[in-house]
């Protein structure tokens, strides 16, 4: 009796270890929400987020600030986001109206200071 019940505390707290693993290593779904802007701006921008919502759309779209790659800026400190966020952004930018202050909202995972986007829409 008393080997039976070891080993069922044994299986027990295993499964309890192999859980609590599990739930450290899978990143958890959230949302971000602040302004589109293009990783070489953002170096100039970090912490000022009246000049960020300045950045203009025509800025972001250039050849040289696209291939930078883009992320989101929320209360003055930018994340990257993963080449899927990249495509995102850029489809977005094609397709807003807005000129600048590109207010998003941003669903993914965190990986180190990168954002794997999921999706990507308009906040305002």
């Amino acid at each position: 009796m008393k080997k039976t019940i070891a080993i069922a505390l044994i299986f027990a707290l295993t499964g309890l270890f192999a859980t609590s693993i599990d739930a450290k290593t899978k990143p958890v779904a959230k949302s971000w929400t602040g302004v589109l802007i293009d990783k070489m701006c953002s170096k100039k921008m970090t912490g000022d987020m009246a000049k960020c919502s300045s950045h203009t759309k025509m800025c972001a779209s250039e050849e040289m600030c696209a291939k930078s790659g883009y992320g989101v800026m929320v209360a003055g400190k930018y994340y990257k986001f993963d080449k899927k966020g990249d495509q995102l952004a850029a489809a977005y930018l094609k397709q807003t109206t807005k000129d600048k202050d590109m207010q998003i909202e941003v669903m993914g995972t965190m990986s180190g200071n990168t954002i794997k986007v999921t999706d990507l829409k308009d906040k305002m």
